[in-house]
């Protein structure tokens, strides 16, 4: 878009609040800041060895609570929201569009299977969470935010929505990020933002596909697969980004150093 001499305005918006991150510093018995800041750092490095030229901003949730908070407060007074034992959920059955971006139909939702069942009582079991109450181990690390319905942490959904209307308005043009991700997460943070505006969140969703290993699913936990090491292996930034745009986006890559080679 550049290249054709449009002005763009390109966010990213970094989850530095996921229940990973909170999980993976606490197994490493580090501070949740010390432990997002690192993979922030080395995430950012990495776009750099690839050439990818950086966003205007990273925003990260850590800093936009106060804003998720003032959302959910909407959500609440225009009945589209409601608490239950200290957990704050959006009511679909409020929202009559929801499952058109995804295609989904409600009633063929699993539950368990597609949609978060959180340990918590809900009106639906398919409603999804806005803000989930803190456990006793986050309490304990100051992970919570004091707020009318409890002391509680933002979900996933509502950071992104937060801060996509926060820098980018009520509705931008283009979203991307990936496939697997169009339902629940897309489709809720949508909803989050048309239930409020009546207008979708993105004019445009881009999803790409994943990369694959060995025709499986890269898994970030136990791959080892990482840009640092490729490059420790004598492969270029610049051959790691020839090999990544080699196939259309929306189709999955097959990795492999025999490839790169």
């Amino acid at each position: 878009l550049k290249y054709r001499s449009y002005t763009v305005n390109h966010l990213t918006d970094i989850n530095d609040l996921d229940d990973k991150a909170i999980s993976g510093s606490e197994k490493a018995d580090v501070g949740l800041s010390e432990f997002t800041q690192a993979n922030i750092s080395q995430f950012k490095k990495d776009l750099s060895t690839l050439g990818v030229a950086p966003a205007n901003a990273y925003v990260q949730a850590s800093e936009h609570v106060d804003d998720m908070v003032a959302l959910a407060e909407k959500l609440v007074e225009k009945g589209f929201a409601y608490e239950k034992l200290r957990s704050l959920y959006f009511d679909i059955s409020r929202f009559d569009p929801y499952g058109r971006l995804s295609g989904i139909d409600i009633n063929k939702i699993k539950v368990g299977a597609t949609v978060d069942l959180d340990d918590y009582e809900k009106q639906n079991p398919r409603d999804f969470t806005l803000f989930k109450r803190s456990k006793l181990s986050e309490l304990k690390r100051g992970i919570f935010v004091k707020t009318p319905w409890g002391s509680v942490r933002p979900s996933w959904h509502i950071k992104s929505a937060a801060m996509s209307m926060k820098y980018l308005g009520e509705c931008f043009d283009i979203h991307t990020s990936s496939r697997e991700l169009i339902f629940p997460h897309h489709e809720n943070e949508n909803a989050i933002s048309a239930a409020l505006t009546g207008k979708p969140l993105a004019k445009f969703w881009v999803h790409c596909e994943r990369v694959l290993v060995d025709g499986k699913k890269l898994d970030e936990k136990t791959a080892g697969l990482e840009i640092a090491k490729l490059m420790n292996m004598g492969y270029s930034g610049r051959a790691i980004r020839f090999l990544l745009l080699s196939s259309h986006y929306r189709k999955p890559i097959s990795f492999s150093t025999e490839r790169l080679d």
